[in-house]
């Protein structure tokens, strides 16, 4: 993977930016949303709306919107089966502004620990016209995250720092709030104190009240940023628990590892285990299977070993593989209901609910909806299932 230049992300004189005229600027033009469940209210009724204008030029935007709110609640499968119906729905379409989609569907690879697969997907969009929707280094943003997971902390760092200086050069100060537990954690894992202070600075310089789906994700850049380390175990809890009553999931997560990891290293081991199992159980239910590695290796680094509680991973094939989604999907295909009827009911699109069928379909080792149909009554009758068919 080729290395970012400097060139590519130059270094503005920050205190030439009037972050608190340009938070403002921002806020005011948004809907305050108070986290991913009222976004969904809100899209449904844009959707709405564009049904009855019929406005289907705006439907792979919306997808793709639909997508990231998905990804904040932790639904992981929903997301990426979301993010590739939009993005090819957005290729037919011709639409060009689909970096913030791509950069969001590798970091997903990166979550399930598919990192070969993030590695091609940012490979293909740096081949391309590389366009950044509003500017925002997004791409990049899931890059810094495959450096990490591949254990490339410096140069994770380095590119933290570039991420950094073109989003206060582009004036995105509301999505550089968003990542900053990201960057904190990258200054973190490289001992990169220039890193740390920078974003502490850009944190405190954010006007009060936030927007409710910001105080999560602030909390927790304060607590990786803090001087007093001491202060890191409690104020992390306190952004887990935060981010929990807003439903964002990812950032609930976050937290909870950054707790555990402050609290292994301040020597309290039996509430860095709690903190852990809680990231543990985050891990498990929005099917982060990276992060929960994460964990655990910091932890073994901090003298603290989880055993039995680090975590479930999904196995690849049969009834058990399928995401809660693909399992409700399936569940329709029972009752029989058509494509548009599973799609009118779980609020998805009828393209997405494909991409779930085809999914269910590989695991499962089925080639037809009828066959997933006789199988999914089989198993409910809890008669046994006949041969599995062998595709070759």
């Amino acid at each position: 993977m080729r290395r970012p230049s400097t060139q590519e992300f130059p270094l503005p004189p920050l205190d030439e930016i009037d972050l608190d005229a340009l938070v403002h600027e921002q806020t005011g033009r948004w809907p305050t949303l108070n986290g991913p469940r009222t976004a969904e209210a809100a899209l449904r009724e844009v959707e709405r709306l564009r049904e009855e204008r019929a406005a289907q030029w705006q439907a792979a935007p919306h997808q793709l919107l639909s997508a990231a709110i998905a990804m904040s609640a932790g639904r992981l499968d929903e997301a990426a089966a979301t993010f590739d119906a939009g993005l090819d729905l957005a290729e037919t379409g011709e639409l060009a502004w689909t970096s913030m989609a791509v950069g969001a569907r590798a970091l997903i690879d990166v979550l399930r620990s598919e990192p070969d697969a993030a590695g091609a997907r940012l490979d293909r969009w740096k081949a391309g016209p590389r366009v950044l929707q509003f500017g925002i280094p997004q791409p990049a943003r899931a890059e810094m995250a495959l450096l990490e997971a591949r254990r490339r902390y410096a140069d994770a760092a380095r590119l933290a720092h570039q991420i950094r200086s073109r989003a206060t050069e582009g004036h995105h100060a509301v999505w550089l709030a968003t990542i900053a537990p990201e960057l904190g954690r990258m200054a973190l894992r490289a001992a990169d104190d220039r890193l740390r202070t920078a974003i502490a600075q850009d944190i405190e310089r954010l006007p009060a009240p936030l927007s409710p789906a910001l105080v999560p994700s602030v909390l927790l850049a304060r607590a990786l940023t803090a001087v007093a380390h001491e202060e890191t175990a409690a104020l992390a809890a306190e952004a887990a628990e935060a981010a929990a009553g807003i439903g964002e999931a990812l950032v609930e997560m976050a937290a909870w590892e950054e707790a555990a990891v402050a609290a292994a290293h301040q020597g309290h081991k039996d509430d860095a285990r709690h903190h852990a199992r809680n990231a543990l159980r985050c891990a498990d239910r929005t099917g982060a299977v990276h992060a929960a590695a994460r964990l655990a290796s910091r932890l073994r680094t901090a003298g603290v070993r989880l055993g039995s509680t680090a975590g479930r991973v999904r196995p690849a094939t049969g009834w058990e593989a399928l995401t809660p989604t693909e399992a409700q999907v399936a569940e329709q295909v029972r009752a029989g209901l058509s494509g548009p009827d599973i799609a009118r009911r779980m609020h998805i699109s009828p393209r997405t609910v494909q991409t779930h069928v085809s999914h269910v379909l590989a695991k499962l080792g089925l080639s037809s909806r009828v066959e997933l149909a006789a199988a999914a009554a089989a198993r409910a009758a809890g008669t046994p299932p006949g041969p599995v068919p062998v595709h070759r």
